[in-house]
């Protein structure tokens, strides 16, 4: 069953608003070492890195005009709902415009089970699935719960983030414009 069938049995569909999300808008993944809330408006509101009693590198749950967030979402109005793939905890976002199509956020950090790991990564994958929907990409981090100056360097491949001695790289796919 596809993600938009079954996203139609979760509930009403999410339409944004000036609002800030309520707990139940928001789904969670981890790597067994931390956690991040994705908010249904394809925002990343909270993830600290790289195990839970970390600094936050994102925190705008608890702060939204100085936390800082990683929102992938469309421009203008949309609806979406969100659910997990069946028995993981790799969290799909459907994003839908009635006048213009359907695109798919699927998030997920790899689990690798091994505690010498020193690698942890949030993975945003997205997809277009029906027409054509244009998406706004906000990378901003804010490292120790916003408290610590963060440094942002445009790549030809993303974007790199420093500040309080903490190191967080964005890598985009071909065929991204960077604004």
């Amino acid at each position: 069953m596809d993600l938009y069938t079954a996203s139609r049995r979760v509930g009403t569909a999410f339409t944004p608003g000036d609002a800030p999300l309520a707990t139940g808008e928001y789904g969670a993944i981890g790597d067994g070492f931390s956690v991040a809330f994705v908010g249904v408006n394809g925002s990343v509101d909270w993830l600290c890195m790289p195990r839970f009693d970390s600094p936050s590198v994102f925190a705008a749950l608890l702060d939204p005009e100085r936390g800082g967030s990683f929102r992938i979402s469309p421009v203008g109005r949309y609806e979406s709902r969100q659910a997990y793939d069946d028995a993981t905890n790799v969290l799909q976002t459907l994003f839908h415009q009635p006048d213009r199509g359907i695109a798919v956020v699927t998030d997920f950090m790899p689990w690798s089970g091994d505690p010498r790991e020193s690698r942890h990564e949030l993975h945003r994958l997205v997809e277009a699935r029906e027409g054509t929907v244009e998406l706004e990409v906000v990378f901003d981090p804010r490292f120790d719960y916003g408290r610590a100056e963060t440094t942002i360097e445009v790549t030809e491949d993303g974007a790199a983030a420093s500040g309080a001695g903490e190191h967080l790289s964005l890598s985009l796919g071909r065929g991204i414009e960077l604004t």
